[in-house]
């Protein structure tokens, strides 16, 4: 057993050659892997799941925030040191060495059919670490450039955190670590928390990654957005909101009444956490200035 684990949090509609490209990428890595998909595991990927040494959980929660929610606690309860966490259309390509602690990996993007080549691209790519976005607009997105030394928190699908880490976010949020049910911010939220109790990520060479940019136009894509997605989503936005003190977006009484507890967890945490969340972004101000982070 590894002292780490990739966690790979599955959509039911994914397209099975890339959760194997996911997979197959992550175990050459040389740590262990979980695959994680919220109601059930799809036929499609059945196949593919049983060719490789690895372990499958179903959360039974619909929402791509609850299984990765899921894979997180799966980690901590199973003794891991390190919880890497993914999307299931990457591809890691490494590099040499292993990552220790809170790391961040250099990221860029691909279309559908270059992701199955993307070690053969990876050099003539435009690479950069990940996202942020603004203090006052949480949908106005900057990229954080590859010349940066650390970072505070981003929003892409892929780092690494200490499962130490992961535990004290469980302590302060009611055992959620992972509390925004649904796609969109998760993974922004869990980073930002770190970086409001104190954790700094740093750049790892050691690995690079290929990430499958969607359209908006596929098919999977398409049939992911039910009402029931699309309330998640907003859910998503307003727990995010309502957690880190951001100005609100629309409020529906619908969220109200289906994520009472979460909204309320939320703006508890908020006033326990022991550095506000402007102060991370004024750190990321001043990181800016001196150069550590550079923002296209």
């Amino acid at each position: 057993m590894s002292d780490t684990v990739v966690c790979i949090s599955c959509h039911a509609l994914e397209e099975p050659y890339a959760v194997e490209t996911t997979i197959r990428s992550a175990l050459n890595m040389g740590y262990d892997v979980i695959v994680g998909y919220d109601e059930k595991v799809p036929d499609s990927h059945k196949n593919i799941l049983s060719r490789y040494r690895i372990t499958v959980a179903v959360s039974g929660e619909k929402g791509i925030g609850n299984n990765r929610n899921m894979l997180a606690h799966i980690a901590v309860e199973l003794g891991y040191r390190v919880f890497i966490q993914s999307d299931c259309h990457v591809m890691f390509i490494p590099r040499s060495g292993k990552p220790v602690g809170n790391n961040v990996f250099l990221m860029f993007p691909v279309v559908e059919k270059q992701l199955l080549i993307a070690d053969k691209l990876a050099g003539k790519a435009f690479m950069y670490i990940g996202t942020v976005h603004d203090y006052n607009d949480i949908r106005k997105i900057r990229f954080i450039g590859k010349e940066s030394k650390y970072v505070y928190f981003f929003g892409e699908p892929v780092f690494s955190i200490e499962t130490s880490i992961l535990s004290r976010i469980a302590d302060i949020q009611s055992g959620y670590i992972y509390l925004l049910p649904g796609y969109g911010y998760e993974v922004t939220d869990v980073m930002l928390t770190a970086a409001r109790i104190g954790c700094v990520f740093t750049k790892s060479d050691t690995f690079i990654y290929a990430h499958r940019i969607n359209k908006g136009k596929e098919k999977r894509w398409k049939g992911r957005w039910t009402r029931e997605q699309m309330l998640m989503f907003h859910a998503n936005m307003y727990i995010y909101s309502v957690k880190h003190g951001f100005k609100s977006p629309v409020f529906y009484k619908e969220l109200e009444e289906k994520f009472k507890e979460r909204i309320e967890i939320a703006k508890q945490v908020n006033e326990e956490l022991p550095i506000p969340a402007k102060r991370v972004f004024d750190l990321v101000k001043k990181a800016t200035e001196r150069g550590d982070i550079i923002l296209f």
